[in-house]
């Protein structure tokens, strides 16, 4: 992993980057910048973007924004969503990461479109989601480590 100082906007902050490979061979670098992952091509030609969003009371992030098709739609289901999600944990200190799993438009104006049920049912399922049901009880979490 790479770690760089950034001067944007007379603000200083640290940009950090790891190369990746999808499924197919294919390298991609990864880009931390604030909240959000970048995913390029090695040409610096933008793929596709993650954007995160912190939760109150230090309760871990929600996926806000997300695709891997800007330019190709090639580039689905190639390994690139789950790689950027696992980048962003681990500079996050492990975060736990949150997504709404319905097809309403949330208040952040996060909603899933295409394959974003099939992605985020999957991710879910191998334990790198949680599940934020934004309609149960006051936190509105929903843990599938919990029991009931």
């Amino acid at each position: 992993m790479i770690k760089k100082k950034i001067k944007k906007y007379n603000m200083e902050f640290y940009e950090e980057s790891k190369i990746i490979k999808n499924i197919n061979g294919e390298e991609f670098t990864l880009i931390l910048q604030l909240d959000n992952v970048l995913i390029k091509d090695l040409g610096g030609n933008l793929i596709g973007e993650f954007n995160f969003k912190e939760l109150d009371y230090n309760k871990g992030f929600k996926i806000t924004h997300a695709y891997t098709d800007i330019y190709n739609s090639n580039y689905k289901r190639t390994g690139l969503g789950e790689q950027a999600i696992m980048f962003f944990k681990s500079c996050k200190g492990e975060a736990d990461v949150y997504v709404s799993s319905n097809y309403e438009r949330q208040n952040d104006g996060s909603h899933l479109t295409g394959q974003g049920e099939i992605f985020v049912t999957r991710m879910m399922e191998k334990g790198i989601l949680l599940n934020l049901d934004s309609t149960n009880g006051f936190c509105g979490f929903i843990d599938p480590r919990d029991t009931f």
